[in-house]
């Protein structure tokens, strides 16, 4: 598959989670912020939430322009947790009394962090979706091939988006610095500026590990992605990437009815029959409780044989089906019609 097709993960790591859990118990440190840091790491915790659960495998193209997009607000959201972390830590160990710059600051880091998880959380949603991948053309040049690239992932709307996005993030972040600077602590002042090394360094691990990184794909993001390609109309990806998880899991039933299906809408119904029956064969070799599975793969092999003009043996088919799952609405369709056409036939 061309690398730039190959779907990778986002994988935002549990380290982010812990850091929202430990500033948010910091907190608690001085209870004049207490009150800033529950919306904000609720917010936080829900961006979390949502990129970690909701995430689906991605062409490489397209995760790279969304990192892109999203680097600036990662770094700020990471550096903003880190210094609400370290700042608290700081009175907690009596390092650094109690002042008003420096509570200030973190009230302003609390309102940055309830922007950067906002400015995060619709990046996350509308990037990817908004996002499309180019099917190559043989014919095409470089030159062109290049600048459709640019005009769908980098173009006016997104760059305006990214410059908008992190300059509101910069900007609210620039105040609780400017208010630690004022406290005239060396050490906080230092440290202020220090911290911005490891927030960096996360969001690069972060990057490293989605890009370049291997990543084993489950049947279920597997699922995902085939769905990816064909909304892209890109069918062809769909039957490569499936083919190639079932050379690694040749006997995955799940791969297999989804492959089944693709071959089904497209009108490959001797494939169907092929895949089908691989599938049924292995559901009965290991003796599967698969009761909707085994109904369905007797359906598309119904609906398959029917088109092939092959009509006793699509009503044997759906007659399995309604065996092991009575209430199949399609299959009992199917069965009628099926019946009408074998009497017909019988007549003649």
């Amino acid at each position: 598959m061309n690398e730039e097709y190959e779907m990778v993960l986002a994988n935002e790591d549990l380290v982010m989670l812990l850091l929202g859990i430990i500033a948010f118990i910091l907190a608690f440190v001085d209870f004049s912020q207490a009150a800033f840091s529950f919306p904000s790491l609720v917010l936080f915790t829900l961006g979390w939430g949502i990129e970690r659960f909701r995430r689906r495998p991605l062409p490489k193209q397209v995760l790279k322009a969304k990192l892109f997009y999203l680097a600036p607000v990662k770094v700020i959201r990471n550096y903003v947790l880190y210094l609400i972390i370290l700042l608290n830590s700081l009175y907690l160990f009596r390092f650094e009394k109690s002042n008003f710059e420096i509570r200030t600051g973190l009230i302003f880091l609390y309102l940055a962090l309830i922007i950067v998880s906002i400015v995060e959380l619709a990046g996350n949603v509308r990037i990817p979706d908004n996002l499309i991948i180019i099917p190559e053309i043989e014919t095409e040049s470089v030159e062109v091939k290049k600048k459709k690239r640019f005009q769908v992932l980098y173009g006016a709307k997104f760059i305006t988006w990214i410059v908008f996005s992190s300059l509101i993030s910069i900007g609210i972040s620039s105040l609780s610095i400017i208010s630690i600077v004022n406290s005239n602590n060396i050490v906080a002042i230092v440290l202020c500026f220090l911290i911005l090394i490891p927030a960096g360094a996360t969001y690069y691990y972060h990057y490293y590990d989605a890009l370049v990184k291997e990543h084993s794909l489950d049947v279920d993001y597997v699922l995902k992605a085939t769905d990816y390609y064909l909304e892209s109309e890109l069918p062809d990806l769909a039957y490569e990437l499936l083919n190639s998880f079932l050379e690694k899991e040749p006997n995955n039933i799940v791969a297999l009815g989804k492959l089944a299906l693709l071959y089904l809408k497209d009108g490959k119904y001797k494939k169907v029959l092929e895949t089908t029956g691989k599938s049924l064969a292995y559901i009965k070799e290991e003796k599967l409780e698969v009761p909707n599975t085994k109904a369905r793969m007797y359906v598309f092999r119904a609906l398959s044989l029917k088109a092939l003009g092959k009509y006793e043996e699509a009503y044997k088919s759906v007659n399995k089906a309604l065996t092991i799952n009575p209430d199949n609405k399609v299959a009992r369709k199917l069965r009628r019609e099926l019946r009408s056409i074998v009497k017909n036939k019988q007549v003649e």
